[in-house]
């Protein structure tokens, strides 16, 4: 491999299922008796050769090469030096240098046919063409910049922080709280983090981040300032006493057979309304979290729904809401940014899709808009993965022994992480195929991915917030305790801060820096 040229194609970056005989075909090959094709011996599977690829391509040392890429297919070192013959006069001199030099016949202006008189002449070229392929355009005459690395812009980025804890909040209701939502983009006019407690009341912190308990403490030791914190009380809640409670309450027609949890709850991106299920109408509705009044409620369902979800999206943008019930169904809708609610194609408000195939009341669902897939659970029943148009794809079914799946991640590049009871954990592609699965002694309540989808962040009984690398499942991290169970996670838009719900109240916020463990930064640490 060291002696080739060859560019590789996009499937080793994407799909490992290309790299093994699936269908059992007889290919007579003696050192591989299945048929799959033969690893180097730093992958141990074919999941592991492309994720290594893609880290590889993804890798800053990549990036910062990638200049040197586009002045050979698109800049000044495209060209070469040309026979003369019915061509344009091009010289490079810098193509033959670097080795990048070939058959004229490929080159953009290389020839021009109209010149060439219908016979064996013109079509042998013609077939030349068609045979050699294209050059593509070249773009640039000057040498490209190189691209700027973190490394090299922001060295402090690999600073390490003395403590890992940057706030704790206790919140007046006492309730556990069974959701955080950050949104925390700079860009809002409010950047907040929404949490919801299991007495069904919620509040809106603001977010001001920039820094944590320990920096904030030092900067006013040198500067004289009083210090600051990254999340501030919600006003409403600061104020204290019934009244203020009630300004925040979702009401008191929930569903008893419904646990209050951390998917039972989902916010806008901007978190001005908020989404809440498990009401005994068999309905969720839509809340303003300005004033705590119902914007929208709606049915669709037969049973009590029991779980929400929203897709990936802008500030802006539309997006999907996915919406898990007792009855075995999940219904996908599509909420309007423009209209702020949930639109259908009347004037009442209709599911987009009906996913069916559940046998047993949906406990977890998970929308992704960018890869066009529904993920749910079902009490003691498989995950299956739906398209967004409505058809079955996968059925995951549990290790032997193992039942009762109970939170759902997923990344980006196709790894869902799926927690079972008792401390199980399972990582699959959407392919179906398992890659690992880990047992655990505590019960995990949340399970969150960080934005590239290598770390898993999870939570739970024991009341200690560990960081796992999520395709091996191999536990990196664990942060100080927390003193009480954790049920809801959340990280903030710059994947610096982990917000984390206690069973006891509180609203613990650490700091997190996802480069510590970076193949490429953590030896900088």
């Amino acid at each position: 491999m060291l002696g080739m040229n060859n560019e590789l194609i996009p499937e080793l970056f994407f799909l490992p299922e290309m790299l093994i005989n699936s269908s059992g075909y007889r290919l007579g090959l003696p050192d591989s008796a299945n048929g799959d094709v033969i690893l180097p011996p730093w992958a141990s599977s074919a999941e592991e050769f492309v994720r290594i690829n893609r880290m590889a391509l993804e890798s800053e040392f990549v990036s910062c090469q990638l200049h040197q890429w586009i002045d050979l297919i698109f800049g000044y070192k495209q060209r070469g030096a040309h026979p003369p013959v019915i061509l344009f006069q091009i010289e490079g001199p810098e193509a033959v240098r670097a080795t990048n030099v070939f058959y004229y016949l490929t080159y953009e202006g290389g020839v021009r046919l109209e010149q060439l008189a219908e016979g064996v002449t013109r079509a042998a070229v013609e077939d030349q063409i068609r045979s050699f392929g294209q050059t593509p355009a070249q773009l640039l005459s000057e040498p490209h910049p190189p691209r700027a690395s973190p490394m090299h812009l922001a060295p402090l980025m690999f600073a390490a922080a003395p403590d890992d804890v940057c706030l704790r909040l206790k919140l007046p209701s006492n309730a556990a709280v069974v959701h955080v939502s950050a949104n925390t983009y700079p860009q809002l006019a409010m950047p907040a983090a929404v949490t919801v407690s299991a007495a069904r009341a919620f509040a809106a912190h603001r977010w001001v981040g920039g820094g944590c308990q320990h920096a904030a403490a030092r900067h006013a030791a040198d500067h004289a300032q009083p210090p600051h914190h990254p999340l501030q009380m919600d006003p409403v809640w600061a104020q204290g006493g019934a009244a203020a409670l009630a300004r925040r309450q979702l009401g008191d027609n929930f569903s008893q057979r419904v646990k209050a949890r951390t998917n039972c709850f989902v916010t806008t991106v901007d978190s001005r309304f908020l989404i809440a299920a498990g009401f005994w109408d068999n309905s969720f509705r839509v809340f303003s979290t300005e004033t705590a009044k119902i914007v929208q409620i709606i049915f669709g369902h037969y049973g009590v729904v029991t779980c929400v979800s929203r897709s990936e999206c802008n500030i802006t943008s539309d997006c999907y809401i996915a919406s898990g019930s007792e009855d075995c169904t999940v219904l996908l809708w599509h909420w309007s940014a423009r209209h702020g609610g949930i639109v259908g194609e009347g004037e009442t408000p209709a599911p987009r899709v009906t996913l069916t195939g559940h046998l047993a009341a949906i406990n977890g669902v998970l929308v992704s808009a960018e890869l066009g897939l529904v993920i749910s659970s079902s009490v003691n029943g498989p995950v299956l993965i739906h398209t967004t148009f409505g058809e079955v794809l996968r059925s995951l079914p549990a290790a032997e022994g193992v039942a009762g799946p109970q939170q759902l991640a997923l990344s980006r590049e196709g790894v869902l992480v799926v927690a079972y009871a008792r401390g199980h954990l399972a990582a699959f592609t959407l392919n179906g195929r398992r890659l690992r699965h880990e047992t655990h002694n505590d019960n995990f309540q949340c399970l969150l991915l960080s934005r590239c989808g290598e770390y898993l962040v999870c939570g739970g009984d024991a009341g200690v917030v560990e960081v796992w690398r999520a395709f091996t499942l191999a536990p990196l991290y664990a942060f100080p305790p927390a003193g009480a169970p954790v049920c809801s996670l959340a990280l903030s838009h710059d994947q610096k801060f982990l917000l984390a719900g206690l069973e006891n109240g509180s609203l613990v916020v650490f700091h997190i820096d996802f480069n510590r463990w970076h193949h490429e930064f953590q030896q900088r640490y």
